[in-house]
């Protein structure tokens, strides 16, 4: 299990080895200066076309450059000297002696083109190689610049962390079988919301992934069958003394009415802000806004065919289409339902997969499926809305 997340944690070795600041590879907090190191990087290695740290793996990589000095033996002959003196400031390992600013490496550069160097190091033989070295290094401050903006772009965005724990419910708590999903992960993967029962009353639980113990949501006693909100900031509830939807926000305070039902079956709150469900024991699928309200009908029953019931929507990457499970009069089991796509905008329909129920897209690019107690997936492609080849079996789902 992955948690995602868009901040920079003290502690958490971020960003591309070869380029890693001294204290960056410790996991220390960073500042400027750890950008001014990466320049210097890219400067080394524009200047002598290897890496000023290397190795086979990244474990070496960040040895050398908390141990070892770059081989400025391959800098070229020719180099004025405040440009070697910039790069060796870039790449002090101490920051508090490390070049203060970028800033400061034009004004050297500027110099440079300028022609303002040290005497004893402008080559007097050869003035026009040191003009385009110079140049060299005035046209690699605007390049590395812009690769230095990527890299501190990318280094903000960190890595998602795989989160392992075990969940167990107490003996005398049972899940109660339904073909409604009760344990829900929320969309950023931190937390679960599950239902299960508590002597003759259902109950809401949530547990973050860094917490040991579930606890109750508080104000939703006897509602079940958990729908994260795409932001994840609100949980749809069913309250079945009610026969009505309730949205709690997990921030706290009473649920409230979202919409009724007869019968209700868990559906998708998809990133349009629409929740796709079924209200009806014999009925299509409908869509409800996030708000709450009124639903409108997504999908039609096909009398012809002697349809009854649309369940387990989901809308498709793109939003143009939704998945669901479609059942029959004359089925005896959902095993013999069948998947169908509908367009929403044409609300016309085509059989994707025949025989299963509860299709679910999975970014890995397939229709995942239940059929006799096991789990399928047919591969799909999410931009022509087709599936691409034949069923396999991924798993035993239950017995």
């Amino acid at each position: 299990m992955t948690q995602e997340t868009g901040e920079t944690m003290q502690g958490v070795i971020l960003g591309t080895a070869p380029y890693m600041s001294p204290e960056q590879a410790r996991g220390k907090p960073l500042d400027t200066r750890t950008d001014v190191w990466a320049f210097g990087c890219v400067l080394y290695e524009t200047l002598t076309g290897k890496r000023a740290f290397s190795g086979s793996t990244t474990t070496d990589v960040l040895a050398r450059i908390l141990e070892r000095e770059p081989d400025c033996s391959l800098l070229p002959g020719a180099m004025p000297e405040n440009v070697r003196c910039l790069l060796r400031r870039c790449l002090q390992k101490d920051p508090h002696r490390r070049l203060r600013g970028i800033g400061d490496a034009r004004i050297e550069l500027e110099d440079t083109l300028a022609g303002r160097v040290p005497q004893a190091a402008a080559p007097k033989a050869i003035p026009r190689r040191a003009i385009l070295i110079a140049a060299l290094a005035g046209l690699l401050l605007g390049v590395s610049g812009a690769g230095l903006w990527i890299w501190r772009q990318a280094r903000a965005a960190a890595p998602p962390p795989v989160v392992r724990f075990s969940f167990d419910l107490p003996a005398d708590q049972p899940m109660r079988p339904t073909w409604n999903a009760q344990l829900m992960f929320s969309p950023d993967g931190s937390m679960i919301a599950y239902s299960h029962s508590v002597g003759d009353m259902e109950a809401t639980f949530l547990r973050r992934l860094g917490e040991l113990e579930a606890k109750p949501l508080a104000g939703a006693p006897g509602m079940s069958i958990p729908v994260f909100s795409p932001d994840g900031r609100y949980l749809l509830l069913m309250d079945n003394m009610q026969s009505a939807l309730m949205k709690a926000a997990l921030s706290g305070g009473a649920p409230v009415s979202f919409a009724p039902y007869d019968m209700a079956f868990r559906g998708d709150w998809a990133l349009d802000n629409f929740y796709y469900w079924t209200t009806h024991y014999f009925g299509p699928i409908v869509r409800t806004p996030g708000s709450g309200g009124k639903s409108e009908p997504v999908t039609e029953l096909d009398l012809g065919r002697q349809e009854r019931t649309h369940r387990h929507a989901q809308l498709l990457p793109g939003g143009k289409a939704i998945i669901l499970t479609v059942s029959s009069g004359g089925i005896q089991s959902f095993d013999d339902a069948r998947i169908d796509l509908c367009e929403l905008a044409t609300k016309k329909r085509r059989t994707l997969v025949q025989g299963g129920f509860s299709p679910r897209y999975s970014p890995s690019g397939h229709i995942v499926y239940a059929r006799g107690g096991s789990l399928y997936a047919v591969p799909f492609d999410a931009r022509r809305l087709e599936v691409t080849g034949p069923r396999s079996k991924s798993s035993t789902a239950f017995s």
